[in-house]
């Protein structure tokens, strides 16, 4: 298995990055306008629960829908404009939001498709003997999480550049078994564990024979360690994930639709 360095893959798409840094920025930002819309939503939808009874269940179950849906078209709604910037870094492309309602229609199907998939795991993982149940039923969400991972970014590639839902679908899943065409961006978030630990554990061992060498030190900055632990590990996952985007792209485009 040749290493995607090798390829060029790799390269070229740190070269697209650094070419047009906009493009980076601007994902950033809807990034953050994501997360933003997210948590109205949230504050919404929970203030609407709060006055659905217990006994309601009609109404819980339509509320839960609804919530779903608009949680799906904002993901869509941003994801799509995500995709804009990204095919903007590898040559000119105009915004344009015609094709946004089939595109939301794609990720109900996919999320559809991903929780029957996930609803017969789990059935299989509860089937599996007591004593080797942890652990199976952690290598099944492992590989399903990969493949899901794998599966939805084939699959809005393949409609960005102009295939139909269907075809996009077809081709997200039948790309799935051809990772060696794409398992560089899994290295890439074995990196960022990588990272992740060595940071945190150098780190770590500078605090405990400096800040943390008695227990009121503990209580003292424990919080504010934990702070920025939890905020370094969010910020070096996120690099990745902005990363494998455009790498994901690049693959895309340069092995399954040429």
């Amino acid at each position: 298995m040749k290493l995607e360095i090798k390829k060029g893959v790799l390269f070229s798409t740190l070269s697209s990055i650094n070419k047009d840094k906009k493009s980076l920025l601007y994902i950033v930002f809807i990034d953050a306008l994501f997360l933003l819309s997210l948590f109205i939503l949230g504050q919404v939808f929970n203030a609407l629960s709060f006055s659905i009874g217990a006994q309601q269940l009609f109404k819980a179950l339509s509320l839960a829908i609804l919530y779903y849906a608009a949680l799906i078209f904002i993901y869509s709604f941003f994801k799509y404009i995500v995709l804009h910037f990204i095919k903007s870094s590898l040559g000119k492309n105009k915004l344009e939001f015609n094709r946004l309602g089939k595109f939301y229609l794609l990720n109900i199907a996919i999320f559809v498709i991903l929780f029957l998939v996930f609803f017969l795991l789990s059935l299989l993982a509860a089937s599996i003997k007591a004593g080797i149940a942890p652990y199976s039923s952690l290598i099944i969400l492992l590989l399903y999480s990969v493949f899901a991972y794998a599966f939805v970014n084939i699959s809005h590639v393949v409609f960005y550049e102009g295939k139909n839902i269907g075809k996009s679908l077809q081709l997200g899943a039948g790309y799935l078994g051809k990772v060696n065409s794409y398992y560089g961006i899994y290295l890439v978030i074995a990196a960022a564990f990588a990272i992740t630990f060595l940071l945190f554990s150098i780190f770590g061992n500078l605090l405990k024979i400096t800040l943390f060498q008695d227990y009121n030190s503990l209580l003292r900055y424990g919080d504010i360690y934990t702070i920025v632990f939890v905020h370094g590990v969010g910020i070096i996952f996120y690099l990745a994930i902005v990363f494998n985007r455009f790498y994901f792209y690049n693959i895309v485009k340069e092995k399954f639709l040429k």
